[in-house]
């Protein structure tokens, strides 16, 4: 039995009107990767129908009518379109606001690089000032243990306090 005659002739005009395309053959129509289509269809650039039960997972079909309505939509003549968006208007207010930005931005810059200058300079003070300090311990040490040893060999009398014994 073949489909032609399983299908009544008054229904056979419905039939080839929505005949529904599965995304391999539209891909190959179209020549590209069944993921590029897919993108599409998620975009909104390729209408397509859910044939499938849930939202989750859809299970898509393409309309002929719609395969062609996209080539047509996409087809280029003459010139480029580069983009859908209008032309920016710049007014004198606007190049006023942008050069006050790149005035204070610059500015900004400039105190981060003095307070970064400040703070290297604090650094290197503070290493020169502990540098010093260690030198002095250093030094008050070896002094001490000098006077230590010269007491305990007796080449230096240490002076008794009144608690000693």
């Amino acid at each position: 039995m073949t489909f032609e005659r399983a299908v009544p002739p008054q229904l056979s005009d419905v039939i080839t009107t929505y005949q529904l395309l599965r995304p391999a053959a539209v891909a190959k129509i179209l020549a590209i990767d069944v993921q590029h289509l897919h993108a599409l269809a998620t975009h909104g650039e390729i209408r397509y129908v859910n044939i499938g039960i849930g939202a989750k997972r859809e299970t898509r079909r393409f309309r002929a009518q719609d395969v062609q309505a996209f080539v047509e939509e996409r087809t280029r003549t003459g010139h480029v379109r580069w983009s859908t968006r209008p032309p920016i208007q710049i007014t004198d207010v606007d190049l006023l606001a942008a050069a006050k930005a790149v005035v204070r931005d610059r500015k900004r810059r400039e105190r981060e690089k003095e307070q970064e200058a400040f703070e290297a300079k604090r650094r290197e003070q503070r290493e020169v000032r502990e540098a010093w300090l260690k030198q002095c311990e250093d030094e008050a040490t070896v002094i001490r243990e000098r006077l230590w040893r010269e007491s305990l060999y007796g080449k230096r009398k240490v002076p008794k306090r009144k608690n000693d014994c």
